[in-house]
């Protein structure tokens, strides 16, 4: 039995798989535009009040869920822009990546730093001050605004 396809019918199945190429290319492009950006949330030690982890800001690591893996723990959000790896169950920036801060903004209802309140070492940091964010060192790029960028060394 031979089955024969008309040239319409070929230009039909043409259109119709170019359309569907199109289509998977954008939503693929779309995921990545949007992965771009990662939710953090600093672990801050209570005492020493330095960064001692991050984690990724989900609903699985809610504030009860993060008050349990990190009890006499504050919490800060961050945004994260690149590529990161989790090794026992803590965030790791890669090299390069720029993460920014937002020390006012607490993860915690209740959970707020009050002016003069310190999460990192040091007093005022400027653009090119280094120093350690959980697993990796950083460099401040900016402190502006109640927000601080620094990108992993």
């Amino acid at each position: 039995m031979k089955t024969t396809i008309s040239i319409n019918e070929m230009r039909k199945l043409t259109v119709l798989s170019a359309l569907l190429m199109v289509f998977a290319l954008g939503i693929s492009q779309a995921q990545t535009r949007s992965a771009r950006d990662t939710k953090v949330v600093m672990v801050i030690d209570a005492k020493s009040n330095q960064v001692s982890g991050m984690e990724l800001a989900t609903r699985e690591n809610s504030g009860k869920t993060l008050l349990e893996k990190h009890p006499k723990s504050k919490f800060c959000l961050g945004v994260l822009q690149g590529s990161y790896k989790m090794a026992k169950n803590n965030l790791v920036p890669s090299k390069g990546s720029t993460i920014t801060i937002y020390p006012s903004k607490g993860f915690l209802p209740g959970d707020q730093f009050l002016p003069g309140d310190q999460f990192l070492p040091g007093d005022q940091f400027l653009p090119g001050d280094q120093f350690d964010l959980g697993r990796v060192t950083t460099r401040v790029e900016s402190n502006k605004m109640g927000q601080m960028v620094v990108k992993v060394q």
